[in-house]
């Protein structure tokens, strides 16, 4: 299963051409997630006939390159039209901007985290395709972006790799992102006592995106602990709801 790429250069048919491209398409650890198969015969172009199967029954088991390259387009600029107005220039406001932006529009939050999971698997699966190349200064903007939003409202979670990265985007964030420096700007405050004078300083924007993302963590890993927590979780996301909409001046209330 380690072999990624399968050279088709005779006829092969029914399930003994099924088992091949199951074969070449398993998954090996973090090394393969998926195969390649380079037809040199001519099979896939009447797929379904040489499989002898019924394509509704079946599904599609093969997709063409191409079609990788139309869906990495289609996704990564759907998820940089989602900030739109906000610079992409590296610096601590316009991360902010982005931030508090996900953080007060729920739909767009949530449309992100899915557009950016597509985008990182297709970025895998094209590699080492030039294609790529016009695509990479957004790609490395859209990392550094996710790792922020990983820290700052799942702050319990290791932000800096995770494990669905694959091998080039791991090579990609070691090279171009400074990991200390995201933990010097955007520092992660234990829930206690202190909280509130750590956050002082901060302008207002946020401290309340701070104080809403450290609040919904806190309650969301207490809910796992204690169902007796819910009726606060109601609460609180009531008033963050609220909040956003403009009926609430400021977070004080929280």
């Amino acid at each position: 299963p380690i072999l990624q790429v399968m050279y088709l250069a005779k006829g092969m048919r029914d399930h003994t051409l099924l088992q091949a491209i199951a074969r070449v398409n398993r998954p090996y650890n973090e090394l393969k997630e998926f195969g390649f198969i380079l037809d040199y015969f001519g099979v896939f172009e009447n797929l379904n006939e040489a499989l002898n199967y019924d394509k509704n029954e079946l599904g599609e088991v093969a997709f063409p390159y191409g079609r990788f390259r139309d869906m990495f387009k289609t996704n990564i600029t759907e998820l940089v039209d989602l900030f739109v107005g906000i610079p992409r220039d590296g610096s601590h406001q316009s991360a902010m901007q982005a931030l508090i932006m996900l953080n007060d529009d729920e739909t767009k939050r949530e449309r992100f985290e899915k557009l950016f999971r597509n985008v990182r698997v297709l970025f895998e699966t094209l590699q080492p395709d030039e294609f790529l190349r016009d695509f990479l200064n957004d790609y490395k903007w859209l990392c550094k972006l996710y790792m922020l939003y990983f820290k700052k409202f799942y702050p319990t979670e290791h932000f800096e790799i995770s494990e669905e990265d694959g091998a080039k985007t791991r090579q990609l964030i070691r090279e171009y992102v400074d990991v200390k420096e995201i933990e010097e700007e955007f520092p992660t405050y234990e829930l206690d006592e202190t909280y509130l004078t750590k956050i002082k300083d901060m302008n207002p924007d946020a401290k309340a995106l701070d104080i809403e993302a450290m609040l919904d963590a806190e309650i969301r890993i207490r809910l796992d602990e204690d169902e007796d927590v819910r009726p606060l979780s109601e609460r609180l996301r009531y008033i963050i709801e609220q909040k956003r909409a403009g009926t609430l001046a400021g977070i004080a209330l929280l």
